[in-house]
């Protein structure tokens, strides 16, 4: 069994602290946990406005819905809002809940809080 060995010769990268650093800095948008974060503070936005309306009696729609905040094609914060409460779509119909979340303070601070986790985002304008 004739065979060549053939050594192939690695370079290990030294890097300085600045170019560590630089390296670190560059990132490409939004990570898990940032995503995580902002899920769970829209979701207790958007559980605020079902107290605030008064569409609390067993407790159900309250604990039962929570909101996943996406990434959209563009960079776009999509909130997906999922609820064990099937007669979710019929209140929120009648009551625009959602809709008055989003007039929130609180849902735009967390609306820009995404934009800066999500600044490097490749697709991003």
């Amino acid at each position: 069994m004739d065979s060549e060995y053939i050594h192939i010769y690695t370079y290990k990268a030294r890097l300085t602290n600045a170019q560590r650093y630089k390296f670190a800095k560059k990132k490409k948008g939004i990570n898990g946990v940032q995503l995580r974060k902002i899920s769970n503070a829209l979701t207790g936005v958007l559980k605020t406005q079902i107290r605030k309306q008064g569409h609390v009696d067993t407790g159900k729609m309250v604990n039962g819905t929570k909101v996943i905040a996406t990434i959209g094609a563009r960079g776009e914060l999509v909130a997906k809002v999922f609820s064990k409460a099937d007669y979710w779509k019929y209140v929120n119909g009648n009551f625009d809940i959602l809709e008055n979340a989003m007039k929130t303070r609180k849902w735009k601070e967390i609306e820009e809080q995404f934009n800066i986790y999500n600044q490097g985002h490749p697709k991003r304008r």
